[in-house]
């Protein structure tokens, strides 16, 4: 009864803290069902980093392209913003991406493509030669199934296409990272993968960081192919995504770092925790991501870093940064992290039977040099759970043979790292 009441007195509390912040937030995101943590109140957002217009790039686009809703240039084109992360990309693989794209149905908001099969990685030869990965997020999870299944029903195992979309969309939603994979696609020379989530899994994750399977993928350079110029609270959502990103990095990190050690902490908070990075992922993925990235990631960061110039620096030319560790200066940093991370310090501050509000707790965790080690244990957490579920989950949604085949290689990868 003492647990029960507590944690219903720490819930108000949270509530009556950020009633201010979320109704802030809530207005600006067009939000009001989701929680957005404390103090967020930072105001200065850089811009996005790589967005393209697919549709704008290519003369080639597809009759289903062409039935979508026209997309108002408010994308930018490779080259033609340097404020923006930039993918150099030849035409032939853009009319690529668009026929990838036109084999789908409508009703998506926001696609984007990620991996070794987008950008170059340590150890591949070639981009040509990988998988290309995808993550599409769709308004209504059982009308997408259901029009997919009818225009790609291969993409789909035997067993799932017999349970049909209200079935697909049910195990989407309620298992593992809220995600829907369907892999092994043969696509012209090569072949796709495709994860699909809700647009409302998509900003809790976004936002709260609610399995950080989206959102740490987000945390590195992608190449975002669609965005709904009318979807404000997934462009908000994706901008506060990485604010949350480099809050949480600059408390891993110690007062002086290199700028590969600020990127690789950065990339590698979503993998913390992850059970694959033990059995099945190259040992040095995290830092074979980044190492050839670094200008992409620069771009991802910098201008976000420069809103922080009261609190760290980072000088590019001699590849090294600085940050304000001060108690202060960690304080600031613990407010703005997303709910799961500070709902967690909570938790494990009050594990001693105490009661301390979220205020009290992020004050005691700014002066606390072992915070960092929480931070770790809350990332690990949050994805050590849906890690395991969705690689589960992915039995089902890809079928034994494919996981099988999709396993043996992820397995040969790993034992070649660890050569």
């Amino acid at each position: 009864m003492k647990q029960t009441r507590n944690k219903k007195t720490l819930t108000k509390c949270w509530e009556n803290t950020n009633q201010h912040h979320r109704l802030i937030y809530g207005k600006m995101l067009g939000i009001t069902k989701l929680g957005l943590g404390i103090c967020r109140s930072s105001t200065h957002f850089p811009p996005l980093p790589i967005i393209v217009n697919i549709q704008s790039m290519t003369s080639s686009t597809s009759s289903t392209l062409k039935k979508e809703p026209p997309v108002k240039e408010q994308f930018s084109r490779p080259g033609s913003n340097p404020r923006f992360s930039v993918v150099t990309a030849e035409p032939r693989d853009m009319d690529m991406f668009s026929r990838i794209l036109s084999r789908f149905p409508s009703g998506r908001c926001l696609t984007f493509a990620y991996g070794s099969g987008v950008f170059k990685q340590t150890g591949h030869k070639s981009t040509k030669d990988n998988m290309t990965d995808f993550i599409i997020t769709v308004d209504n999870p059982e009308v997408w199934h259901q029009q997919n299944r009818i225009k790609n029903p291969k993409d789909y195992a035997t067993l799932l296409r017999l349970f049909g979309p209200q079935v697909m969309a049910s195990i989407q939603d309620k298992w593992g990272a809220r995600l829907f994979f369907n892999t092994l696609i043969p696509f012209e020379d090569g072949l796709i993968k495709y994860g699909v989530i809700s647009k409302d899994a998509m900003l809790s994750d976004l936002l709260d960081w609610e399995s950080l399977y989206a959102a740490g993928r987000l945390h590195k350079p992608v190449l975002i192919l669609e965005k709904n110029v009318n979807s404000h609270e997934i462009h908000s959502a994706l901008r506060l995504n990485l604010q949350s990103a480099l809050h949480t990095a600059l408390l891993l990190l110690p007062e002086t770092f290199t700028e590969e050690e600020f990127y690789i902490t950065l990339a590698g908070l979503s993998y913390t925790g992850d059970f694959r990075m033990i059995v099945g992922e190259d040992k040095n993925k995290v830092a074979n991501i980044v190492k050839p990235n670094i200008p992409r990631f620069r771009e991802l960061y910098s201008k976000r870093v420069q809103s922080l110039s009261n609190h760290v620096e980072l000088n590019p030319s001699r590849g090294r940064g600085e940050q304000d560790s001060s108690s202060s200066g960690r304080h600031h940093h613990l407010t703005q992290l997303p709910k799961n991370l500070q709902w967690f310090l909570v938790k494990e501050w009050n594990k001693d039977g105490r009661y301390r509000d979220v205020e009290d707790v992020l004050r005691a965790a700014a002066v606390d040099r072992d915070s960092d080690d929480m931070i770790r244990k809350a990332l690990k957490d949050i994805v050590g759970k849906t890690s395991i579920s969705q690689a589960l989950k992915g039995i089902l949604t890809a079928g034994v043979g494919k996981t099988v085949k999709y396993s043996g290689a992820k397995l040969k990868k790993m034992a070649k790292s660890m050569n």
